[in-house]
């Protein structure tokens, strides 16, 4: 006898806080993810939760990042973001994480998630199954821990979480992505100041990899400036902040440094990676470079013609 299987609709919720920082609407936030209020039946598992697990601000959360799938049980395989196979409730909490990305992008602010939770919300006769994950957390920078999100903000974080989940894996756009949100993650300056140092070379290092320094601080300079007069100002803020890297790296005279240099430059850096991920992933002809091999052709013709002015400290180590 054949026995008839039907797809149910299942929900990843994952509470969001500070509630503050977000304005009272719901909203699409990419592809599949709401941002909304917490529905009843994960009100109903708060209690068990937050014995197991803890995250008690997050659990007691009015306001979810939610993502529906459809499926006959958990634990199928399905199309995730960037086009891999990974079972369904992993890919939906993987789309929470971009939509929690989206909205930092958006605006940079305290916003973040520590758990998801995946069930069915109106299980039948025979029960359903259920699973929980703790999720990496958004730490902030005390600059903008305390900011608030505006509607426009909300629309904007759409359109970049859509963009995000269409990146191609692998490719620089993709690499990028993600080493951002493993330094937003990261409670060590010097590991979260590393990853965001990958995430800018895996956008602008040359693929020759000669003259990095150089290249790079020109290839960023010109990328986020028309004005040859501004890009020479911001090629010498990024000359500054590669050399953090560098000594983040190498473990080099590191003592030397202030915690308000520290502070500063790792902001310098958040910008640079923040402003370059929105321009490239709201221009579909952007982001299809910066997915294929011509990326460094389009950033070698940028800087063409760019002179390399000598460096405001010439005797510092730049590679």
């Amino acid at each position: 006898m054949i026995i008839a299987t039907m797809s149910r609709i299942w929900e990843s919720v994952a509470p969001l806080v500070p509630m503050s920082a977000l304005p009272n609407r719901v909203s699409p936030i990419g592809t599949g993810v709401v941002l909304d209020a917490v529905p009843d039946w994960f009100k109903d598992e708060r209690q068990f939760a937050a014995v197991e697990v803890g995250k008690r601000e997050s659990l007691m959360s009015e306001i979810c990042l939610k993502a529906k799938f459809e499926a006959e049980g958990l634990g199928e395989l399905c199309e995730a973001p960037g086009g891999k196979l990974r079972k369904n409730h992993e890919a939906s909490w993987e789309r929470i994480r971009i939509a929690n990305l989206a909205l930092w992008l958006a605006r940079p602010s305290g916003l973040h998630v520590e758990l998801a939770v995946t069930k069915e919300p109106e299980p039948g006769p025979g029960g359903t199954a259920i699973r929980g994950k703790t999720l990496e957390s958004i730490r902030p920078r005390q600059r903008y821990a305390a900011a608030r999100l505006a509607v426009k903000d909300l629309v904007a974080a759409d359109i970049l979480a859509t963009a995000i989940q269409r990146v191609p894996h692998p490719s620089s756009a993709w690499t990028a992505v993600r080493f951002l949100w493993l330094a937003l993650t990261e409670a060590l300056w010097e590991t979260r100041y590393v990853n965001l140092w990958i995430a800018i070379e895996a956008l602008f290092g040359p693929d020759e990899r000669s003259d990095i320094a150089k290249k790079l601080r020109k290839r960023v300079a010109k990328f986020l400036n028309d004005d040859d007069a501004e890009a020479f100002t911001a090629r010498d803020m990024v000359d500054e902040a590669y050399d953090l890297r560098c000594a983040a790296v190498h473990g080099s005279k590191l003592g030397n440094r202030s915690a308000e240099e520290v502070e500063r430059m790792t902001l310098e850096s958040e910008g640079i990676i923040l402003t370059a991920l929105r321009k490239i992933l709201v221009d579909p002809t952007l982001l299809k470079t910066f997915c294929s091999t011509s990326r460094d052709e389009y950033l070698n013709a940028l800087t063409n013609g760019f002179p390399d002015r000598p460096r405001r400290n010439a005797g510092r180590h730049s590679q």
